[in-house]
């Protein structure tokens, strides 16, 4: 066995404080509890970087875990923002922009969400108010064993979408004419403040009670409008039946629970591609021309995100145009297209990969998201992220636990792979089933294992399901 020696009663490695100096790759280390760089565990040397052994989670086809007890907001480097489509070649190192929002372990509390572990340690996602689609993330390495198969992604997470209601500059506080000690919301100056009726409202971050207007207790609170305004407000009396303009900012908070604020996105880092469309123009059949300033890394049959003002649309490039720069693809011009716009080859995964809402001030316990996306032969490296999708209130993700594993049929129940159909010359209708029509060009067919494609002239395009799952199409005749 060469120098290769056998310890029959276990090896124990002494607990150190600090990083030993010049290790050798392949090198292992156990951080004591007061490490000055690291969370308690077992470490081994990459050559560049001390990584975790383990994770804390025992599997050979875990790729990566992540988990607040064990790993610091140091392994999400990769932010973004005001990008409908995260920029998933952002890199800023360890320190968020004044823009990009906020990261963070708290240090006290009861959020975790792994609370046999720890009470307060949880990923917290700050995203920022001020701007829009704020996204954090890391990028992992995809090992050879897995590359080409389904990689399952399975993490708990809690939402939370709450808008501070004392806020000077922005809002003030009326006395009711009805009522002891009720307030109700305008804006700053008087008048309708624009805000929907909430889920909850928090005083002082504790929750208040909803109550009957014109009758609310000390610590209650209600939405309408009993004072003749001509719009709805929120009221609110406080346990102090003072006036709320009194408190400091933030005081008072508005809680809405909405689905879909949030989304998860996994990219190909590899063999995605970024390029930049400097116009489009519409042709027949409902298709667009984009001229890039590259094409040569696209491909007939590519699925494209494309990131315009406002929105993001999903797409398949129909033609590459080998002499120039310009590519078609599949669908007429996004209504929020703008020149400069951002298309992106490589997302793993789709528009439905979203989060609902789960309340962190009523489901302490979190929700558990779990999703499915398929890697190529040569996918060596997979960018992942957690994006907001809108701005219009404060928001925060707290979420933990995160697994990605390369035998996910084993373990998850999961949202399914990803297959397309795509044929962009409609030829006709059947001769049989004379309403449903027929398709010629076809462009992509990936269908397997979620479903099969039969196109004649006779019956027309049928798709068959072979198990259950989310379908999305779209249809066009110019």
């Amino acid at each position: 066995m060469g120098n290769v020696k056998t310890f029959k009663n276990g090896l124990k490695l002494e607990p150190v404080d600090a990083n030993p100096s010049n290790p050798a790759q392949g090198q292992l280390q156990y951080a004591s509890a007061s490490h000055s760089t690291l969370s308690e565990g077992l470490y081994r040397y990459d050559g560049t970087d001390w990584k975790k052994a383990g994770g804390g989670v025992g599997s050979m086809t875990y790729i990566k875990t992540l988990r607040a007890n064990d790993d610091g907001a140091t392994e999400f480097d990769l932010f973004s923002e005001d990008h409908t489509v995260p920029d998933f070649n952002i890199t800023t190192g360890t320190d968020f922009s004044a823009n990009e929002g906020s990261l963070t372990i708290p240090s006290t509390g009861d959020g975790a969400l792994y609370s046999e572990l720890n009470d307060h340690k949880v990923f917290k996602f700050a995203a920022e108010s001020a701007s829009q689609y704020s996204a954090v993330g890391f990028e992992f390495e995809i090992p050879k064993h897995a590359r080409g198969k389904d990689v399952g992604t399975s993490f708990f997470y809690r939402t939370d979408q709450t808008e501070d209601i004392v806020l000077s500059g922005t809002y003030q506080w009326t006395v009711s004419a009805s009522g002891t000690s009720e307030y109700y919301l305008e804006a700053n100056g008087g008048g309708d403040p624009s805000i929907s009726d909430p889920n909850r409202l928090l005083e002082n971050s504790a929750l208040m009670t909803e109550g009957t207007l014109g009758s609310l207790a000390a610590g209650e609170w209600g939405y309408g409008d009993n004072d003749t305004l001509g719009y709805s407000t929120i009221y609110v009396r406080l346990t102090d039946s003072v006036d709320p303009d009194t408190k400091a900012d933030g005081y008072v908070e508005a809680a809405f629970d909405t689905d879909g604020e949030w989304m998860v996105w996994a990219f190909d880092k590899t063999n995605g591609v970024k390029v930049t469309c400097n116009n489009a123009s519409n042709e027949a059949a409902g298709q667009t021309v984009l001229t890039l300033d590259d094409n040569t890394s696209l491909s007939v049959g590519d699925k494209i995100w494309i990131a315009c003002d406002g929105g993001a649309h999903e797409t398949h490039v129909t033609d590459v145009d080998g002499g120039g720069a310009d590519i078609t693809i599949a669908d007429a011009l996004p209504s929020q297209w703008s020149d400069d716009a951002i298309a992106y080859t490589g997302v793993l995964t789709d528009v439905l990969s979203t989060l609902d809402a789960a309340p962190s001030d009523v489901n302490k316990k979190g929700e558990k998201y779990q999703i499915t996306f398929r890697t190529q032969e040569t996918t060596a490296a997979v960018v992942f992220m957690f994006q907001q999708l809108t701005s219009e209130t404060e928001a925060e993700l707290d979420f933990d636990g995160l697994v990605f594993d390369s035998s996910p049929f084993a373990k998850l129940s999961t949202q399914g792979m990803s297959e397309d159909y795509l044929s962009n010359s409609h030829a006709g209708y059947g001769s049989t089933n004379t309403k449903i029509p027929y398709f010629t060009n076809e462009v992509k067919n990936t269908g397997s294992k979620v479903f099969t494609v039969s196109n004649n002239s006779t019956n027309g395009l049928e798709i068959t399901m072979l198990q259950a799952a989310t379908v999305s199409g779209h249809f066009s005749h110019g």
